[in-house]
């Protein structure tokens, strides 16, 4: 069996996030998940979120770092991964 990670409905599901981050975040370069993790983190003031927006990442990252151990710092390390990925596929341009 493969691993999840490298199937299509992994990036379907990568995909449905950054959407999600850019229809509450306005911000589609990054994943709720990985917002959330920067929210646990205190490392948010870049990403100039309401309160709101503060309040609802902070019960929603504990809920996901519940339901997966350290889903929101992995889901960092995925972003920073696929950043990485799409400047490798395009530095040849």
């Amino acid at each position: 069996m493969s691993n999840f990670s490298n199937t299509y409905l992994h990036s379907v599901l990568i995909g449905l996030d950054q959407f999600g981050a850019a229809l509450f975040f306005n911000r589609n370069d990054i994943t709720i998940s990985s917002i959330c993790g920067l929210v646990l983190n205190n490392d948010y003031d870049s990403l100039k979120l309401h309160r709101w927006q503060v309040v609802g990442c902070r019960y929603l990252g504990k809920l996901l770092n519940l339901i997966s151990t350290n889903h929101c710092n992995e889901a960092i390390l995925g972003d920073f991964d696929r950043a990485f990925d799409t400047i490798k596929l395009t530095e040849k341009l």
